[in-house]
């Protein structure tokens, strides 16, 4: 008997993984918004360069109405967790693992105060897919899920073996995917990725291209302090990781412009996911006697940016205004610590390239993740 899939969240990364298992046989129910109709009449729909694929799926509007499932995928921004509160025991069977696809670090320690924390599986996406419209999804490059378990204590066999079960599965849909034996760690590496670039791309209102070519000192800075910042938290970060991101910096460059899903965000007037993105690893890193400077005034200027954006009318002419972004202001709490930080002679001692550094022999997901996720 083929295994339930229940997707909380069928956008980018949600529709993704709901075609492919779909297409591969198993029975699959999506938790959809506002393209929930369009789904329930045409399907989802994924257009990739192994195919165009349409496939019928179960579609609802509420959690409520989702029958319990073997395997919950949980592709929600995080800004919409609260749905999660009263509605995610309801999809549990006895086996039930819920494996979640967000971006960020402590999320699993709040869905674990909801759920058994052994059923908790975190999940690092390494996917370049994007919702060109409702109910459509393209895939881009790179088909990596890695994944790690949240429970430090020993996972009962039943959950084991689902868990070796939903490693087959996503092998047979096509989906490529490595287990880590380390949660934070895989989430740290994740956010010396998305913190510098999704951050800076909405203060500067730029292509992480644009970004790279006029703020590379700042993504370093940050770039700099996540990293020691995660070390001393506890994660395991190769020697040579700044180094690697500096490559991987130079191969940006040399793409087409891409977007943060933060940016992408902003742009649409949704809630930034602040919170699971700064918020948390800053506070953790207090927990280790830690500062981080550069980030939180990046995350104090996102929280103003954000709040200004949400609170915008829908006739305000400053949005109907085309080149309203490119007259925001530049000026940036970021760049005044930059500068104090260039004085103080602490750029200079930033590392320089590594040349013998070969990105494809590096395989982890947060080198090669640029993902516009659901």
């Amino acid at each position: 008997m083929m295994r339930s899939y229940g997707i909380i969240g069928t956008g980018a990364i949600g529709g993704y993984f709901a075609v492919n298992l779909q297409k591969s046989g198993f029975e699959v129910h999506c938790l959809l918004n506002s393209d929930y109709s369009h789904v329930e009449k045409e399907g989802l729909r994924l257009i990739s360069d192994k195919g165009d694929f349409t496939v019928p799926v179960h579609s609802y509007r509420q959690i409520k109405e989702m029958p319990p499932c073997d395997i919950i995928l949980i592709a929600l921004k995080t800004t919409a967790n609260s749905i999660l509160d009263y509605s995610l025991n309801n999809l549990i069977k006895k086996d039930s693992l819920v494996v979640i696809l967000q971006n960020g670090i402590g999320i699993e320690e709040e869905i674990a105060n909801i759920i058994d924390p052994q059923r908790i599986i975190g999940g690092s996406c390494s996917i370049k897919v994007t919702k060109i419209s409702p109910g459509i999804v393209k895939h881009e490059g790179h088909n990596l899920l890695e994944i790690a378990s949240y429970s430090r204590n020993e996972i009962q066999a039943n959950l084991i073996e689902q868990l070796n079960n939903f490693v087959s599965d996503l092998i047979t849909a096509d989906i490529n995917i490595t287990v880590s034996t380390h949660l934070p760690t895989m989430r740290w590496k994740k956010l010396i990725h998305n913190m510098p670039l999704s951050g800076l791309s909405v203060v500067f209102n730029s292509s992480t291209q644009k970004l790279i070519e006029d703020h590379y000192e700042e993504i370093l800075l940050l770039t700099k302090e996540i990293i020691l910042a995660a070390k001393q938290c506890g994660a395991d970060i190769p020697e040579n990781y700044f180094e690697s991101r500096l490559k991987v910096l130079d191969s940006i460059k040399k793409m087409p412009a891409i977007y943060s899903s933060m940016k992408i965000d902003f742009d649409n007037r949704k809630p930034l996911e602040l919170e699971a993105i700064y918020e948390n690893p800053i506070m953790i890193a207090k927990q280790h006697k830690i500062t981080m400077p550069l980030t939180e005034a990046l995350y104090k200027q996102l929280q103003i940016i954000n709040q200004n954006n949400l609170s915008k009318k829908i006739d305000d002419p400053q949005l109907i205004d085309d080149n309203y972004l490119k007259k925001r202001s530049t000026s940036s709490s970021i760049e005044l610590l930059v500068k104090s930080q260039q004085q103080n002679g602490i750029l200079n001692s930033l590392p320089a390239h590594n040349d013998s550094f070969n990105i494809s022999e590096h395989k982890d997901p947060a080198q090669n993740e640029y993902t516009i996720k659901y």
